[in-house]
């Protein structure tokens, strides 16, 4: 996805609406991203403290 919004932003940077196409594509991979990367944590560390590390990994410390 995002390297598909790439390719649209590079090829149709002229035309309003693939430029607008691509940053829809754009937010929708970033977003897949953010999903896959909070499975991954919530899946890496046991239940107990699961929420702790959950909280802890939106913040910047």
């Amino acid at each position: 996805m995002l390297l598909g919004a790439l390719f649209l932003a590079w090829t149709g940077a002229e035309s309003q609406s693939v430029v607008a196409a691509s940053l829809i594509l754009l937010g929708l991979g970033w977003s897949a991203s953010v999903v896959a990367g909070s499975t991954l944590l919530a899946d890496s560390v046991p239940l107990k403290e699961r929420a702790a590390v959950q909280g802890s990994s939106g913040t910047s410390s």
